[in-house]
């Protein structure tokens, strides 16, 4: 935006025999430079009013100057969002003399008019100030849609194991925990895509809808797996609510490789909930993982991910979005993951 700073200073001078020293001999010193200014101010008859009524201003001036910032997140770069700013571009003017000024002194420049008044020893008597401000404003700017190739939505994998180490009994519910390392060497019984999160099944006997796939509703685990992409800089929320029984979240590089039943980011078990918060730059893709397993009984997994604006990006309910992809459509940005049974 634009700031505007007027600076007014007003010289007022006491007399005329401040035109002349005590003996009215001619000054010297500061005022030897302005020569013949200084000496016609002394012998013109109105030069005294006239010094005691200059106006000396300086005005200075803001002109809009626009900046706009590095562009979407870079993998290379790790470049700032998108930003279009404002700036004050500064003018400066020279003080100026805006009462008459008498004919005689009109062949002089008026900052030297200014400069010979104020080198006669008058100072100035009062310097009023008024300053207007207004405070620049920064935009953010959206990234672009990433485009798409058939990449939209999360991969997941179904296990069914039955009893035993890989998901045990679950006895006292809180604290459980599975072989999750099992997972990364195990074929999965069927795999698919999915634009939505969500397990829910009663308990009983019939087979649980995993993604409109009917299985077996005990001893099992799920893996999902994708990026979520950053439309814009902010904070993203990521929360998981009533777990039955257990889920794992890992994000950043630890969701594509490495990931462990030690080392997530978020973990819920029976009936319990948590959230955390992930700070994202716009154009950003950030890996994902979401393991499920459910031992016996009933099998709850309600997940959501929202954006700065609040807008969910991905729950229950959630459609084909943009911005929960497999991988990007370059491979390189957000390279596909391995294939399940065979990760790291």
């Amino acid at each position: 935006m634009i700031a505007y700073l007027v600076t007014c200073s007003i010289l007022l001078v006491n007399s005329a025999s401040a035109l002349q020293g005590p003996q009215g001999e001619t000054i010297q010193g500061p005022c030897s430079p302005l020569g013949n200014v200084v000496d016609q101010l002394k012998s013109d008859g109105t030069a005294t009013g006239f010094c005691q009524s200059v106006l000396a201003t300086t005005v200075t001036v803001s002109a809009p100057s626009t900046v706009t910032r590095s562009s979407c997140y870079s993998a290379q770069a790790n470049a700032t969002d998108l930003r279009t700013t404002t700036a004050p571009a500064l003018i400066s003017h020279n003080p100026f003399i805006s009462y008459p000024t008498p004919e005689v002194f009109s062949q002089f420049p008026d900052v030297k008019v200014n400069d010979a008044c104020k080198c006669l020893g008058i100072p100035p008597t009062a310097i009023p100030t008024r300053t207007t401000t207004r405070t620049p404003t920064t935009t953010p700017t959206t990234c672009p849609t990433p485009p798409s190739c058939a990449n939209a939505g999360l991969q997941w994998a179904y296990y069914h194991f039955g009893e035993g180490p890989v998901i045990p009994y679950n006895s006292n519910l809180s604290d459980y925990n599975i072989d999750v390392a099992a997972l990364k060497s195990t074929t999965p019984n069927i795999t698919g895509t999915t634009t939505y999160v969500y397990v829910n099944h009663t308990g009983n006997e019939t087979p649980v809808d995993i993604y409109g796939n009917l299985e077996v509703p005990d001893y099992f685990a799920l893996n999902h797996r994708g990026y979520l992409y950053a439309e814009t800089t902010g904070t993203y929320a990521v929360t998981l609510v009533n777990t039955d029984d257990v889920a794992y979240f890992w994000y950043n590089t630890t969701a594509y490789t490495g990931w462990n039943v030690t080392n997530w980011d978020m973990y819920t078990d029976f009936e319990t909930a948590d959230s955390l918060h992930v700070d994202l730059v716009a154009g950003q893709y950030l890996p994902i993982r979401l393991v499920f397993a459910n031992a016996q009984g009933t099998a709850s997994l309600p997940f959501s991910i929202t954006a700065p604006d609040g807008s969910i990006v991905l729950n229950a309910n959630s459609t084909a979005s943009p911005f929960i992809v497999q991988y990007s459509c370059d491979q390189a940005t957000a390279p596909e993951f391995p294939s399940f049974g065979h990760e790291a």
